[in-house]
């Protein structure tokens, strides 16, 4: 969960986005940390957006990467963030997170949402 996230003045431009992964290993391929331990991406779009609502809170499931690096086990949890540039990138600091934190619960873990036949005349949502 990563609590009141706002933008720098250069940020608010945009440009840029970030990738954020759970218990990166020191050393590791794109492709099997794309895999096995990122939980999302945020930029500056999903900031600004949510901004609008009051303090930005934005906040990933982990249960499938968890279990994806065989860590569900373990009590030390690490978060990277990969700031990731386009060609017009801002440069220096870009956003500000409050606080970061790793929140447990009891609720039946989430993976994948249960198939549902739809009939033609249901509303999507």
């Amino acid at each position: 969960m990563f609590d009141d996230i706002s933008l720098t003045q250069a940020g608010a431009a945009g440009g840029y986005y970030y990738n954020v992964y759970l218990n990166l290993p020191d050393r590791f391929d794109t492709d099997t940390a794309r895999q096995q331990n990122l939980l999302g991406t945020f930029g500056a779009f999903e900031i600004a957006g949510a901004s609008h609502h009051g303090m930005v809170m934005l906040d990933y499931p982990a249960t499938a990467s968890l279990l994806k690096s065989g860590n569900g086990a373990s009590r030390d949890y690490y978060v990277t963030l990969e700031r990731v540039n386009g060609p017009n990138a801002p440069q220096g600091a870009v956003i500000s997170v409050g606080e970061i934190r790793v929140e447990l619960s009891t609720e039946p873990a989430y993976i994948v949402s249960p198939a549902r036949s739809r009939a033609p005349t249901d509303a999507p949502y």
